[in-house]
């Protein structure tokens, strides 16, 4: 208990809360006025109905099966988020029906888990401030059927929460100035919109996290659905909508829309409607349908595009600062959320690309993208080798002797040639022994100089300015026959390679291959074999796949030194099928 209250006061510190501070608590002789945990109500609410404005209401762990009214200004802290819940769950009929708290006064939450009513309709929200009160929700999560978040119109605060399992919006904003930080909002198991903005005021939108699975048409990151006086969108990220990323209606005032990253939106990336004053600069914007679409005539500028099936549409332009050119994440893994890192590896273009008035934290000109610009992130440039290559294919010339291979070719900007390797029997790691020829084109004519009749099996590895070399392609089976057809033949095996870089400082990488879908499980150990936990458990299908090692995945961190890390592959029958171990070295 002194390790919670020592906790708490930190908590209470950073909120400057003040007043009288109470207590709420399972299991307790529920004494007023609840001013110890020996006399802590076993209720909330019954807490709240004797607090005056200013008092500080600390909940311990527990399921607080309640749903509450906010009748006086206070603060109300949670022992953890994920331990300290107030569950409305089937409550229909209690207080407010399509409500787990309603404001009627001002109010902060803090390290709680808010649960909505769960009522079937969607038509609830798990916290609701109307139109005269204030709302601040930091480090919480919060689900609900409907919105997980309501706010009006005064300005209100939702930093470092983690929304979800909503059906309509993780928050509804109307003319307040929300201020909407650091949260990560999730609609990959439902939802419509991240955040609507229905109506007036100065939003700002930073740092946030949201993440789509093309659930809906009517499915958007963020949607400003009327006027709003100016609003400030920047270092956000937005992933997988079946709509678009952005969705503005018509305004005449200024949008800012800076340093954010826009991915994979089945429709459009971002979309404006009937607006001048519009800044979109320092953005990653990529994967999309169309990139940018504008009713007005808005250019961008600083922008980076990528894999667009179009950049721009209707009346939008590139402008002559933009970029076109892969962006070299450090590591592109989504949809799988956990192993994505979009930092910029060294050598990337879009590094110092930015607009040359917005600076890094750092004070040096701003990336382009989602780290860039005062609210990102100083960190190292990492160089690492390029992707392997992909998507090879082959044709055999009988006449001249030749096997023609190719495949897509590498998009790192820092990438410089192809090492292709072969041998007459099937092999796991290139050498210089096999290595037959060199290219800075994704082709490649082997004059086979052999018997025209058996198999061929190729492996190829790109390699960049810094010869730094990728790990090799899937091997390539050419089977040479006297027919007029021949067999290429891209094949799997089970294998673990080295990780990549090694040494590492902070996070690495390691592939391995599957002959076919398996499960897979990839240990660490210390160099005495005492496992220290496992990093990878799921099922894969059958080829490449690369998993990645962070030691900020491990609670107090790792020394420098020499780890191991093991695979176990099991097929669906559970019969283990491959297992290997490498050496691996983490210098701080």
């Amino acid at each position: 208990m002194n390790k919670l209250k020592t906790i708490l006061l930190i908590i209470l510190l950073a909120q400057g809360a003040f007043g009288t501070i109470r207590y709420v608590s399972k299991n307790v002789d529920s004494t007023p006025p609840y001013t110890s945990w020996e006399t802590a109500s076993d209720s909330i609410q019954k807490c709240i109905n004797i607090c005056v404005d200013g008092d500080t209401v600390i909940v311990g762990n527990g399921v607080y099966k309640e749903t509450l009214i906010i009748t006086k200004a206070v603060t109300i802290i949670g022992s953890s988020m994920d331990s300290t819940i107030i569950d409305g769950s089937g409550l229909i009929g209690n207080l407010i029906s399509f409500v787990t708290i309603h404001l009627q006064s001002d109010c902060s939450f803090n390290n709680l888990q808010i649960k909505g009513k769960s009522q079937t309709d969607g038509n609830e929200t798990a916290i609701f401030a109307p139109y005269e009160y204030q709302v601040t929700v930091k480090n919480c999560k919060v689900n609900s059927t409907g919105n997980c978040i309501t706010m009006i119109t005064k300005p209100s605060i939702v930093e470092n929460c983690i929304l979800s399992d909503f059906t309509l919006e993780g928050i509804w904003v109307g003319f307040a100035n929300a201020k909407i930080y650091n949260n990560v909002i999730d609609l990959t198991s439902k939802g419509e919109r991240g955040i609507l903005n229905e109506a007036g005021g100065n939003p700002e939108i930073i740092n946030n996290i949201i993440l789509l699975k093309n659930w809906s048409t009517w499915e958007y990151g963020i949607n400003f659905d009327w006027y709003f006086n100016s609003a400030k969108i920047k270092n956000n990220l937005i992933y997988n909508s079946k709509n678009m990323g952005m969705y503005f209606l018509p305004n005449e005032d200024t949008l800012e829309i800076i340093n954010n990253i826009i991915k994979g939106n089945k429709n459009k990336g971002i979309s404006i409607s009937g607006m001048e004053k519009v800044k979109v600069k320092n953005n990653i914007i990529m994967g999309n349908n169309i990139g940018l679409s504008t009713s007005g005539a808005i250019t961008s500028n600083y922008d980076l595009y990528w894999a667009n099936q179009n950049n721009t549409g209707n009346q939008a332009t590139m402008g002559e600062n933009d970029i076109e050119g892969d962006p070299m994440f450090v590591s592109d893994s989504l949809p799988y959320y956990s192993k994505t890192d979009l930092r910029l590896q060294k050598y990337s273009p879009a590094i110092d690309a930015g607009d040359p008035n917005i600076l890094d934290v750092d004070g040096s000109r701003s990336d382009i993208g989602m780290y860039g610009g005062p609210y990102g992130i100083s960190y190292t440039y990492l160089d690492y080798p390029p992707k392997p290559p992909v998507n090879i294919s082959s044709v055999i010339d009988y006449d001249s002797m030749k096997v023609i291979l190719n495949w897509e070719r590498n998009s790192e900007s820092d990438f410089s040639h192809y090492r292709i390797y072969r041998d007459t029997t099937s092999f796991t790691l290139p050498d210089t022994s096999r290595l037959i020829g060199i290219t800075d084109t994704s082709y490649f004519e082997d004059g086979i100089g052999f018997a025209k009749t058996g198999k061929v099996f190729y492996r190829i590895t790109a390699v960049d300015s810094q010869e730094n070399e990728s790990i090799s392609s899937g091997i390539v089976s050419v089977n040479i026959t006297d027919a007029s057809e021949p067999k290429t033949e891209l094949l799997s095996e089970y294998n673990l390679y080295q990780n990549y870089p090694n040494p590492f400082n902070g996070t690495t990488h390691i592939g391995f291959s599957l002959k076919d879908r398996a499960t897979v499980r990839i240990l660490i150990y210390d160099i005495k074999g005492e496992l220290l936990g496992m990093i990878e458990n799921s099922e894969k299908e059958g080829g490449y796949h690369e998993t990645e090692f962070s030691v900020r995945d491990f609670k107090g961190g790792l020394a420098s030194g020499i780890y191991l890390y093991r695979i176990e592959v099991t097929d669906a029958k559970g019969i283990p099928r491959y297992a290997g171990m490498k050496k691996m070295i983490y210098l701080k």
